[in-house]
């Protein structure tokens, strides 16, 4: 037993008689300290909750493509890093197209992502500077979010093959192309 409490819990003894005895209680130091932190910090813990005021931050928009950090960093689990990131992210897409491009975020878990999906929509659909895929260079497809160098590789090799693509959906013709990525590669392809 490390306090009176507990010793008249297990004695049932009364009221007064615990009050008359306690004096002569002896517990171990440890005990003693951890008592008084509990009551120092119980002290601090029972405020007034109902005279409480949160700060509430409004939104200065609902759309993703238009949200500042401030408005991001609103999302439980978001914090200045994170926040920065998804915002250089949708600069590097030149603004999200679908709402499941935030799962591409890196470090964005996918509970956090649902929690930004919950709150902002895309209002307005980004305007997306497209190249033409016949006449593009080797370097400026690279910048394609969606592209890496050995894709590019294939779609100048494809390229190389039949002159001249007639149709953007052509890309799905290439060896080894990724069919789950195509409606985002196309998004930045136009074929002229």
């Amino acid at each position: 037993m490390n306090s009176k409490k507990e010793f008249q819990n297990v004695t049932k003894v009364s009221d007064s008689l615990i009050n008359k005895i306690a004096p002569y209680f002896k517990f171990p130091d440890w005990v003693v300290k951890r008592n008084n932190q509990r009551k120092s910090t119980n002290r601090y813990t029972s405020y007034d909750k109902t005279n409480y005021n949160k700060k509430v931050i409004k939104l200065s928009t609902k759309d993703i493509n238009l949200a500042t950090v401030e408005d991001l960093r609103t999302i439980n689990g978001i914090g200045s890093a994170l926040s920065e990131r998804i915002i250089k992210y949708r600069i590097k897409l030149q603004g999200f197209s679908f709402l499941n491009q935030l799962y591409e975020v890196w470090g964005l878990e996918k509970e956090v992502a649902d929690k930004v999906i919950a709150v902002f929509k895309i209002q307005q659909k980004p305007s997306i500077q497209r190249v033409n895929v016949n006449t593009v260079e080797f370097k400026e497809l690279l910048k394609n979010p969606y592209i890496n160098y050995e894709l590019c590789k294939k779609i100048f090799n494809y390229r190389d093959e039949v002159a001249e693509l007639q149709t953007i959906a052509e890309l799905k013709n290439i060896d080894g192309f990724p069919l789950d990525k195509y409606n985002r590669i196309v998004l930045y392809l136009v074929a002229e």
